[in-house]
C-alpha cells in the first residue's frame, strides 16, 4: 500500500504535527509513506502572497494542486491521507485528488470543516454552533488568528467547500475518538463514512519507579482553550493554601498565550515557563513529573499527550472535556475536574497530594496498561490498512461504473454555466440585462449543441424552466455585500464536480477568482459607470465608482471572449481599454433579443391619449429633465398626452408632480402590466444620453408602440435598421416634441412594418448563432 500524507504545518507545533511525523514509522513495515507539507509560516514571513491574493489561494491554490499532481505522477499512491490543509494547501486539493481518481481518508483532529477556528472556542467557552451550520458565535470571536475578518472569510471557504461537495470527496473520515465520531455524524457525515481509529503508542521499556520530582507537567500548545491560564490561577489559589507545601509546576510549550503566562508565573514562586521542548528534555520531564496535567476548557479530540503521560508511567489529571472522559478514567487513571473552574482544578491538585506518591505511581501504572491494551501499534497499523483496502476496492468500483460504455454526454456537447445571482430586477441596474438572460438562456437550451446550468440565488433573476440543471443558492443577493461576496466566490461551487466547458457571464463582470471560470464569455452592455464617474461623481460614492471600475478593468482583462450588444457599445468598450491601457482584444457584437418575440405583432392596437416613460433615478437617464421639459410645456398651455412614469423617481424631481394636470406617477409593473402599458402608449420616451443597446425601444415596437430617444446614442443604431423617426437632442425640448409630434403621427401600418424588420434584425436565432460560436471557439480543449 502506497500512502501520500497531505499536511499544512501550523504556525505552532502541537499534537496533530506530532501524529502526523508518526504515521511513516507506524506504517514501516506494511506500507511505503510519502508526503506533502506545507507551511503556514510561508504565508507569514514576508515572502508569501499578499494578504487579499491569500483570501483566494486559501479557496484554491492553483500551485499547491500542482504539486500534489507531481507528488502523485512520482509516488503513484494508492491513497491520499489529508491532515489540515489551509490556508496554503487550500481546498483546492481535494477538487484535485477527484480529479486524480485517488481516494481519500481526512483525519478529524479538530473540528474542521464545520468550525472555522477548528476547536467551536469562541473565546471563553464552547459554542457548538458552527457543527450545526452556524459560524457566527466564533466569527464574532475572531477564532482563526484572532481576527474576525479572518474567521468570516475562513467560514465562508468552509460553506463554499462543503456545498461544492467536500464532504462527498472524502471517501473515510477518521475519528480518534468515540467523542469525535459522534461529533461529525451530529453535524451530518454519514455513520459509515466516519471510522473510530484511537491513536496508538508504543509504551516501549518499562519506566523507572520511585523517582518523581515535586512538580507537575503542563505539555503542550499555550493557547486558552487549554486552560493554560486556568491552570496559573490554579497554583495562585495552592500557593495561598499550601504554603511552603506547595508543588512546582513546569509549563512547556510555545504559543500566543506565552508572553501572559511569563508576566502572571513571574509573580509566582512555584510556576516555571521552560518553552518549547523535545527529545530528551520533554521525556525527562515526563519521567519525572507527579502527574500530567491537560485542563483543557474546549473538547479534546482526543488528548494525545495522556498517552505521552502513560507510557511514562504517570497518572493524567484532566479536565471532563471531550475525548479525554475516554482517555482518563477518574481513580483509575488519573484524576478529573470540572473544565475552566480553577478551583476545582487546584482541589484536584490537593486530592492527588494527599494520596502519596504510591497512589500516583499506581495510576501511572494503570494508565500504561490501558495504553498497551487500547492503543498498540499493531492494532492500529492493521486496522488503518483495512480501512484503506476498503476505500481502494470502492474507488475501483466507481471507475467501474464510470466506464465509456455509461458515457451519458456525446463528446462534442458544450457544457455552459451561466451565472445569474448578480442580477436582482427591480434592485439593481439589471432589469433590461435579466430580460435578455433569460430570452438568451431559452434558446441556448433549445440548441441541441448545449447543455445548460445556472446559478442563481433565492432573490436573483432565476432560470428559465427547461434548463438543465439549476443551481439555487440557499440565500438572497439583493443586499450589496452579500452580492458582492457570492459573485466573487460563486466559482468555487463547481471546483468539484465536473468543469463546465465554458463559463458565461450575461451582465459581464467576472468575479476575482476568474482563474478558476475559465474559459470564459462575458457580454459588456455598456461602460455607463465610467461616463457616471465623470459626469455625475456625485451620484455613487467613489469606492463603488473605484470598485466598479477596477471590476470592469479586471473583466476586460482577464475575459476569454468579449460579446458585447451593439456597435455603439463596441467602441465605448474600446474607448475604455485605450484609456486605462488595457490590451486590445476581439470584441464581437451579438446584439440582443427582446422577450417579446414570442408575442404576435399587433395589428392595431387601441391606443390610449398617454406616452411612457421608464422612470430611473440614475442620473444619464434623464428622467428629471423630461419631467422639467413636460412641466414647462405643460405651463405654457402646450396640448400633450399623459405622461405615465412607471418606475422610480429621482428625489430632485418627485415635488414636480404636485400640481401636474399631465404626469402621472405608476410603480415598478410587472411584466404583464407592463406589455398592457406598452400596448396602450403611444409613444415611449427614452431621454438617456448613454445606453448599451436601449431594449425598452425594442420592447415598445414589437407592441406596436413608436419611439423617441436621444441622436447619437446605440437607439439610433438600434432602430436605425428601419426608422429614424423619433430622434431629439438633450440640448432642446423644442426637437423633444417635435420628435414626439412625429411618432404619434405614424400610421398603425407603419409601426407594425417597423416592429416586423427589428424582429427580422435581431431574431433570437441569430444572437444565439453568434453566442454559440464564440462559445465553441473558447471552448474547454
Amino acid at each position: 500500500m502506497k500512502i501520500l500524507q497531505v499536511f499544512n504545518q501550523y504556525r505552532f507545533r502541537g499534537g496533530e504535527e506530532a501524529w502526523v511525523d508518526g504515521i511513516p514509522d507506524l506504517l514501516a513495515s506494511s506500507a511505503t509513506v510519502d508526503e506533502l507539507r506545507f507551511r503556514t509560516d510561508d504565508w507569514i514571513e514576508g515572502a508569501g502572497p499578499s494578504p487579499l491574493k491569500q483570501v483566494f489561494l486559501m479557496a484554491d491554490n492553483p500551485d499547491s494542486r500542482a504539486q500534489l499532481r507531481a507528488h502523485a505522477r512520482r509516488f503513484a499512491p494508492d491513497v491520499l491521507l489529508f491532515h489540515n490543509v489551509i490556508p496554503v494547501g487550500s481546498f483546492g486539493l481535494y477538487q484535485e485528488a477527484r480529479g486524480l481518481g485517488i481516494p481519500v481518508m481526512q483525519y478529524t483532529h479538530n473540528f474542521r470543516p464545520f468550525s472555522p477556528g477548528g476547536t467551536l472556542w469562541t473565546g471563553t467557552k464552547v459554542n457548538d454552533a458552527a457543527l450545526h451550520g452556524n459560524p457566527l458565535p466564533e466569527i464574532i470571536s475572531g477564532a482563526w488568528q484572532d481576527s474576525r475578518l479572518k474567521t468570516a472569510v475562513l467560514s465562508l471557504h468552509l460553506k463554499l467547500a462543503i456545498s461544492r461537495g467536500l464532504l462527498d470527496c472524502v471517501d473515510r473520515w477518521i475519528a480518534p475518538s468515540r467523542f469525535m465520531k459522534d461529533k461529525f455524524m451530529e453535524a451530518g457525515i454519514p455513520a459509515g463514512k466516519i471510522e473510530l481509529l484511537r491513536h496508538c503508542w508504543d509504551a516501549g521499556q518499562e519506566p523507572l519507579v520511585g523517582n518523581e520530582k515535586p512538580y507537575y507537567l503542563y505539555l503542550g500548545r499555550l493557547v486558552s482553550e487549554k486552560g493554560v491560564l486556568n491552570l496559573v490561577e490554579a497554583w495562585e489559589i495552592l500557593e495561598d493554601k499550601l504554603g511552603p507545601r506547595c508543588p512546582g509546576l513546569v509549563i512547556a510549550g510555545t504559543g500566543p498565550e506565552e508572553r501572559h503566562l511569563l508576566e502572571r508565573a513571574g509573580r509566582l514562586k512555584n510556576v516555571r515557563c521552560v518553552g518549547f521542548v523535545g527529545g530528551t528534555e520533554k521525556q525527562d520531564l515526563l519521567n519525572r513529573c507527579r502527574a500530567l496535567l491537560v485542563p483543557s476548557i474546549w473538547w479534546e479530540p482526543l488528548g494525545l499527550t495522556a498517552y505521552e503521560a502513560y507510557a511514562a508511567g504517570r497518572p493524567v489529571i484532566g479536565a471532563r472535556s471531550g475525548a479525554l472522559t475516554e482517555t482518563i478514567a477518574d481513580g483509575v487513571t488519573g484524576w478529573s475536574h470540572s473544565p475552566g473552574d480553577p478551583a476545582d482544578l487546584a482541589r484536584v491538585i490537593i486530592a492527588a497530594e494527599d494520596a502519596g506518591a504510591a497512589v500516583r505511581a499506581a495510576r501511572g501504572q494503570a494508565g500504561r496498561q490501558w495504553l498497551k491494551e487500547q492503543a498498540g501499534p499493531g492494532e492500529w497499523r492493521d486496522h488503518f490498512l483495512r480501512i484503506c483496502e476498503e476505500i481502494v476496492a470502492e474507488t475501483d468500483g466507481r471507475r467501474h461504473e464510470a466506464s465509456p460504455g455509461h458515457a451519458v454526454r456525446p463528446k462534442d456537447k458544450l457544457t455552459v454555466t451561466t451565472y445569474l445571482a448578480d442580477q436582482n430586477p427591480g434592485h439593481d441596474r439589471s432589469f433590461g440585462i435579466s430580460r435578455m438572460s433569460q430570452v438568451v438562456l431559452e434558446a441556448l437550451q433549445k440548441n441541441d449543441e448545449l447543455d445548460i446550468t445556472t446559478i442563481a440565488s433565492r432573490t436573483s433573476q432565476q432560470a428559465p424552466e427547461n434548463v438543465n440543471s439549476i443551481r439555487i443558492l440557499p440565500w438572497g443577493t439583493r443586499k450589496k455585500w452579500v452580492r458582492l461576496l457570492t459573485d466573487h466566490f460563486h466559482p468555487l461551487f463547481n471546483r468539484i464536480r465536473t468543469e463546465p466547458d465554458i463559463y458565461y457571464y450575461p451582465k459581464g463582470y467576472l468575479p476575482l477568482l476568474s482563474p478558476f471560470c475559465s474559459p470564459s464569455v462575458v457580454t459588456i452592455h455598456d461602460t455607463i459607470i465610467q461616463y457616471d464617474k465623470d459626469r455625475y461623481p456625485e451620484w455613487r460614492r467613489p469606492w463603488e465608482y473605484r470598485y466598479w471600475t477596477i471590476m470592469l478593468k479586471h473583466t476586460l482583462k482577464s475575459a476569454d471572449c468579449i460579446l458585447t450588444v451593439s456597435e455603439s457599445s463596441k467602441t465605448q468598450i474600446s474607448e475604455f481599454m485605450k484609456r486605462h491601457q488595457i490590451p486590445a482584444k476581439e470584441i464581437s457584437v451579438t446584439y440582443e433579443p427582446c422577450l417579446y418575440e414570442e408575442v404576435p405583432q399587433p395589428l392595431s392596437p387601441a391606443k390610449g391619449n398617454y406616452v411612457i416613460h421608464l422612470a430611473s433615478c440614475e442620473p444619464h437617464k434623464r428622467t428629471a429633465q423630461l419631467i422639467r421639459w413636460w412641466k414647462e410645456a405643460e405651463s405654457q398651455g402646450m396640448e400633450l398626452p399623459m405622461l405615465h412614469l412607471i418606475g422610480p423617481l429621482p428625489p430632485e424631481a418627485s415635488h414636480l408632480l404636485d400640481d401636474s394636470r399631465t404626469i402621472i406617477k405608476r410603480p415598478f409593473l410587472e411584466d404583464d402590466a407592463l406589455q398592457a402599458a406598452y400596448l396602450g402608449a403611444r409613444a415611449l420616451i427614452l431621454p438617456s444620453e448613454i445606453e448599451g443597446f436601449g431594449l425598452p425601444a425594442l420592447e415598445a415596437y414589437y407592441l406596436g408602440t413608436p419611439v423617441c430617444f436621444v441622436s447619437g446614442t446605440s437607439v439610433e443604431e438600434i432602430l436605425g435598421v428601419t426608422t429614424h423617426k423619433g430622434a431629439f437632442s438633450l440640448d432642446s425640448r423644442a426637437s423633444l416634441f417635435t420628435a414626439l409630434d412625429e411618432v404619434m403621427s405614424m400610421t398603425a401600418d407603419e409601426i407594425r412594418d417597423c416592429g416586423l424588420k427589428l424582429r427580422k434584425a435581431y431574431a433570437t436565432d441569430a444572437v444565439v448563432e453568434k453566442m454559440v460560436t464564440a462559445f465553441r471557439r473558447y471552448r474547454t480543449s
